[in-house]
């Protein structure tokens, strides 16, 4: 699935939401990112939605120290994007889990990377 980011209006693409907050966008649907439900569990599922102004549907990306890779936080909990269980399957589900900490391999199921595409 190929994302944008897209700060709320009247931002422009370069500027965020609002204190580094962005709206990740499916690019095939129109729809944002989002924490079901609105809701503050570790677990939760994230889903795509129809765009609106919950912090919910509010990302900050955090960078890892080697600045290439990033957490991806809630604005709403605090919580990031988790592929769950940090499962490698295809089409493995993703959730809201609390930030990882630790060394190694710790918390791979929570960074993200973007690459350029065309």
């Amino acid at each position: 699935m190929v994302v944008s980011l897209r700060p709320r209006s009247p931002a422009t693409p370069e500027r965020p939401v609002g204190n580094g907050y962005y709206q990740i966008i499916a690019k095939h649907s129109g729809q944002c990112l989002d924490v079901a439900g609105y809701s503050y569990a570790h677990g939760a599922p994230i889903v795509q939605a129809t765009c609106g102004d919950g912090h919910n549907q509010q990302w900050r990306l955090v960078p890892y120290s080697d600045g290439r890779k990033f957490r991806i936080q809630a604005r709403h909990s605090g919580m990031c994007l988790d592929v769950a269980w940090g499962s490698r399957q295809h089409a493995a589900p993703a959730m809201q889990a609390f930030p990882a900490s630790g060394n190694g391999n710790v918390g791979l199921n929570q960074q993200w990377r973007f690459q350029l595409k065309s």
